[in-house]
């Protein structure tokens, strides 16, 4: 389809090529990629608006190598212009080509060597064709991940739930205080703490390690409630001055706070007298 408003697509030639991808080394862990045709097509004259169809002469070998293959299409233009030289790239598109099947089975009908574990009293290691993977037992970390002579990780992934905050979690005004929130609960210094590591089962297939760990952190309690009352009485004392002064609030929060045990009716009636609307939340 020719997605152009006002002109055909004459300026410009197609360049086609098949590529595979794949499969990924168990060596060097990288995947193949190889160009196995190419070509060009074109020039041609479809209205602006308008679809024509096509045909890409590319033929598969037949017998494809494991992996997927991919048509890339390039639409370049055919002469120079005053904004771009010729063979500047306006577009492009690629498909995957039905070829899946011929590589569906090039891994099971490979011969597979069995999965072996080695169990001691530093580490559990597992190995197999082309890799290696090994838990630490005083740690319970993943310490080695291996493809063929590729490490694959610097260390092993840890617990963890923060993240930088915006500037709405950063802010310091309303209720909505999520930055202030987590840093007091300690989300941003979680200490891991480590229980055991188990080797529950494995085979020729497979292995199932188990990792007993939690993540916590020590909370200053009466530092976060402090926190929290100054905080309060900041936001009050910014209510006009001759309203109420830092003395009276808390003699007045207090005596609304006695009369909760009164009848409700009454209850009621004394914190409407005694608090500001601002405050019932904090004094009722």
């Amino acid at each position: 389809t020719n997605r152009r408003f006002f002109t055909d697509l004459s300026d410009l030639d197609i360049e086609w090529a098949v590529k595979v991808i794949g499969p990924v080394s168990n060596a060097t862990g990288k995947a193949r990629a190889a160009v196995i045709a190419e070509g060009k097509i074109g020039p041609f004259t479809t209205p602006a608006g308008q679809s024509e169809e096509v045909t890409v002469p590319y033929t598969l070998p037949e017998s494809a190598d494991p992996g997927d293959y991919w048509l890339m299409l390039r639409f370049k233009l055919r002469t120079d212009t005053m904004w771009v030289p010729a063979g500047h790239e306006t577009a492009w598109a690629q498909f995957l080509l039905p070829v899946a099947e011929a590589g569906a089975t090039w891994g099971a009908d490979r011969e597979r060597s069995p999965l072996k574990v080695n169990e001691n009293e530093a580490a559990i290691v597992m190995s197999g064709q082309g890799f290696e993977a090994a838990f630490d037992k005083d740690t319970g970390a993943l310490t080695t991940l291996r493809q063929g002579e590729n490490g694959l990780m610097k260390t092993g992934p840890r617990f963890n739930v923060w993240r930088a905050p915006t500037d709405n979690d950063a802010n310091t005004w309303g209720d909505q205080r999520a930055a202030i929130r987590w840093r007091e609960l300690g989300l941003d210094r979680l200490q891991e703490q480590f229980d055991g590591v188990t080797l529950l089962e494995h085979d020729d297939d497979h292995a199932v390690v188990e990792v007993r760990a939690a993540s916590a952190s020590e909370l200053d309690v009466q530092t976060i409630l402090r926190t929290r009352w100054n905080d309060m009485l900041s936001r009050l004392q910014r209510l006009p001055s001759h309203l109420m002064n830092e003395e009276r609030l808390l003699a007045v929060c207090f005596l609304a706070w006695t009369t909760r045990s009164s009848k409700a009716s009454r209850r009621r009636r004394n914190c409407d007298t005694w608090c500001l609307w601002p405050m019932r939340r904090a004094c009722c």
